[in-house]
């Protein structure tokens, strides 16, 4: 028992090394990248997302969860949705309402997300967003694979739909570090569009 503890540790601190060097080859890479000047045409974002859930007892699959999203903290934007979410095994779905707050003005907005944890290694994720004043659409999508404890990799989709606009789509490869079984994760990826392509820098925290 007592080796069997010790190997365990082990374990573990070889993981929180190898997440440890990850993160610092992501950071090295991404001002490596910024220091190029060829790559002028890039456009850096980093979001902040803070996700609560509550669920209405112990064995019920129904529950209430809670966004608050700040991307590009200089830029005054916030998204604030909640609503009832319905857990099933290893996989779950959100209807959210809210706003999207741009200087100080808002506007209504449906949010609908899901996860689907069901075939690991793999996980998938979708985000759809309506907005109600302006009518444009939001849609997001990942697929990823884990490897072991240590991460994620894989590729997303994100993509904004104009009612009077051209729309945007992007889409590209995608690294995720989860930390404390989920409750914080980090997610670096680049994705390519048809005007300057983004690098995205996004923590999560799960509460």
């Amino acid at each position: 028992m007592k080796e069997e503890r010790e190997t365990n540790k082990h374990e573990e601190g070889v993981v929180k090394q190898l997440k440890s060097f990850m993160v610092i080859a992501i950071v090295t890479c991404f001002w490596a990248i910024c220091a190029i000047p060829a790559q002028a045409e890039i456009v850096y974002n980093t979001k902040l997302l803070l996700h609560g859930t509550k669920q209405v007892s112990e064995t019920s699959k129904f529950g209430i969860s809670g966004w608050l999203i700040i991307p590009n903290p200089g830029a005054k934007v916030t998204v604030a949705v909640a609503g009832p979410k319905y857990c099933g095994n290893n996989w779950w779905i959100e209807f959210n309402a809210g706003a999207f707050i741009k200087e100080n003005k808002g506007e209504g907005m449906i949010d609908i997300r899901f996860s689907y944890d069901k075939k690991d290694p793999v996980h998938i994720w979708s985000n759809i967003e309506y907005f109600m004043d302006s009518q444009n659409w939001y849609t997001y999508l990942d697929a990823n694979y884990r490897l072991g404890q240590i991460c994620l990799l894989g590729a997303e989709t994100e993509n904004m739909h104009f009612k009077d606009a051209v729309d945007d789509y992007g889409y590209g490869p995608r690294l995720v570090l989860p930390f404390k079984d989920g409750q914080f994760v980090l997610i670096g990826s680049y994705q390519f569009h048809s005007g300057p392509n983004q690098i995205w820098a996004r923590a999560v925290l799960n509460f």
